[in-house]
């Protein structure tokens, strides 16, 4: 039983095959028809709807006869999976592979969604953007400070948080990668930033709290999946591009029967094997 993951309901799953692979769980849910005819499209509308509120990466409808065309096309366009009995008998579960999708992200815009500022001593009326902040280096209102901060995060900051986490963690299906991405950050200031209020108080600044909202724009990759060697490795390949010039570089991932883990490594793409 699945509960549906917006509603209260439990929905009846005929088989779930659960697994672990690089550290997250993986689902994939079976159903059956034991029919003497072909099964139909109407099959597939009733799998696409019951799954539609379902947590499962993978669907799989077998049926023992077989399906007509018109369900086999409405399947492929939902990502189904359509096989008859004979060859799910024949087919090894516990060593299934996760094709895996890949797809290229880049920046699409990053806005500024709030700064707070540590003030010592406290501030008695609301911060005022035209403030004027001095320090060793010169003097510049408030607004021109969070500007300034604002302008650090996008070009430093979030490349560097998003270098220095794992992207896999941050980012477990590409449904994450389309929502929308907060980076809450403080930094400590360590120079001498400081502030006079309209009623003539000197205040420094000591750290700051920065949190951004940003969205990514997400491209499909072309993946090729290739079965090879006695173990039956899966090697599943991509190109992808690295930068707005266009430069491509090729991702390859490499998953063993029996290991959770799936090897991945990332190279330049020359002209050659682009074309080819």
């Amino acid at each position: 039983m699945l509960k549906e993951k917006h509603g209260t309901s439990n929905r009846e799953v005929d088989i779930l095959i659960v697994q672990s692979i690089a550290g997250h769980k993986i689902q994939i849910a079976v159903e059956c028809r034991d029919k003497s005819r072909k099964d139909d499209i109407t099959w597939i509308d009733a799998v696409i709807g019951k799954y539609a509120d379902l947590e499962v990466n993978k669907i799989v409808a077998v049926s023992r006869s077989g399906f007509s065309q018109p369900a086999i096309e409405k399947a492929i366009e939902h990502k189904i999976e359509t096989i008859t009995l004979k060859q799910a008998l024949r087919r090894d579960w516990p060593n299934e592979f996760i094709r895996l999708g890949i797809c290229g992200i880049s920046l699409k815009y990053t806005r500024l969604d709030r700064v707070r500022f540590e003030i010592v001593p406290e501030l008695t009326e609301k911060l005022q953007i035209s403030f004027l902040v001095n320090s060793n280096e010169g003097e510049c209102t408030i607004g021109e400070l969070i500007q300034f901060v604002f302008q650090q995060a996008v070009n430093k900051a979030i490349p560097e948080y998003l270098r220095q986490n794992n992207l896999l963690t941050l980012f477990k299906t590409k449904a994450d990668l389309l929502k929308p991405f907060l980076i809450e950050q403080h930094t400590p200031i360590t120079t001498d930033l400081h502030f006079i209020d309209s009623g003539g108080v000197h205040h420094k600044i000591t750290g700051l709290t920065v949190r951004t909202i940003s969205e990514f724009s997400v491209d499909d990759a072309h993946v090729d999946h290739h079965i090879f060697g006695i173990k039956k490795a899966l090697i599943s390949t991509a190109a992808v591009s690295s930068d707005n010039l266009g430069n491509l570089k090729k991702l390859e991932f490499i998953q063993i029967p029996g290991s959770n883990k799936i090897i991945g490594s990332i190279k330049p793409l020359n002209n050659a094997e682009a074309r080819s």
